[in-house]
C-alpha cells in the first residue's frame, strides 16, 4: 500500500505530459498539412502560368512561320501577325547579283557584310521584288533605319539616295540639321510611330528655315501635326 502511495504523485504528471506532447504534436501536424496545402497550391500556380507562357511562346513561334496563330494559346490571348522577313534565296542571288555585292550607296564600295535591305519595309506592306530590294553595307543600313538616309527608286529604276533632310546625297549639307533630324527621327519612333509615317511626316514638315523656332521641340511638333492631322487635310 505504500509502495502504491509512493508512485501514486507521479501518475498524473507523467500523464499531463504525454497529454501535451500529443497536443504539440498535433498542432505541428496541423501546421504542416496546411504549410504543404499552401506549397502545392502555389506548384500548381506556377506550373500552370509556366504552361500558358510555353503555350503561348509556341503558338506566337507558329504564328511567325505561318501557322495558324490560335493554336494552343490561352482563351482570350491576342497574337500580332508578323511579316516574314525571309527573301527567297533565288531572288536573294539575283539582287546580289545586279548589285555587284556591294552597297549601293554612291561612293561606298564596301563588299563585306552588306545587307539586303527591303526600301518599303515588310512590316509596312512592301514586298518581296528586284525593285524593292537593295544591297547596303551595315553602316549605311543603320543610318537608312535610323533616319540619317532615305532611299528610293528614280526614273529608269536606280536606286536615289538622299540625305536625312532631303538633300541629295553627295551635296553639300549642315551637320546640325542632319543630327535635329536624326534626333527627331529615334523620338517619333520611340513613340510608336513606324518608319514610314515617320519618314513621311519629316518630308511634309516645312524646312527649319520656315519653322518660327528652329529647335528640336518646333520639328517635333510639325511632325506631330501631320501625322495627327485627318488623311484628307494633309
Amino acid at each position: 500500500m505504500g509502495a502504491c502511495d509512493r508512485r501514486s504523485p507521479s501518475f498524473p504528471e507523467s500523464a499531463n505530459v504525454q497529454l501535451d506532447t500529443a497536443a504539440e504534436q498535433e498542432a505541428c501536424d496541423r501546421q504542416s498539412a496546411v504549410f504543404l496545402e499552401n506549397s502545392n497550391a502555389q506548384l500548381d500556380t506556377a506550373t500552370e502560368q509556366e504552361a500558358v507562357a510555353r503555350q503561348e511562346a509556341v503558338a506566337r513561334q507558329e504564328a511567325a512561320q505561318g501557322a495558324s496563330p490560335t493554336v494552343g494559346l490561352a482563351p482570350g490571348t491576342q497574337v500580332l501577325s508578323r511579316a516574314k522577313q525571309t527573301i527567297p534565296p533565288a531572288l536573294r542571288r539575283a539582287v546580289q547579283l545586279r548589285d555587284q555585292h556591294r552597297c549601293q550607296v554612291p561612293g561606298c564600295s564596301n563588299a563585306r557584310w552588306v545587307d539586303v535591305h527591303h526600301i518599303e519595309l515588310r512590316s509596312e506592306g512592301g514586298r518581296h521584288s528586284l525593285q524593292n530590294l537593295v544591297c547596303l553595307c551595315g553602316a549605311h543600313h543603320r543610318a537608312v533605319h535610323g533616319g540619317q538616309l532615305r532611299l528610293g527608286r528614280g526614273e529608269g529604276g536606280a536606286i536615289r539616295v538622299c540625305h536625312g533632310d532631303g538633300t541629295e546625297y553627295g551635296l553639300e549639307v549642315v551637320p546640325q540639321r542632319l543630327e535635329l533630324r536624326a534626333k527627331v527621327f529615334s523620338a517619333l519612333r520611340q513613340l510608336g510611330f513606324r518608319e514610314g509615317q515617320v519618314r513621311a511626316a519629316l518630308e511634309h514638315v516645312p524646312p527649319e528655315s520656315a519653322l518660327a523656332q528652329v529647335s528640336f521641340d518646333g520639328l517635333l511638333r510639325a511632325a506631330l501635326v501631320w501625322l495627327r492631322a485627318p488623311r484628307a487635310q494633309r
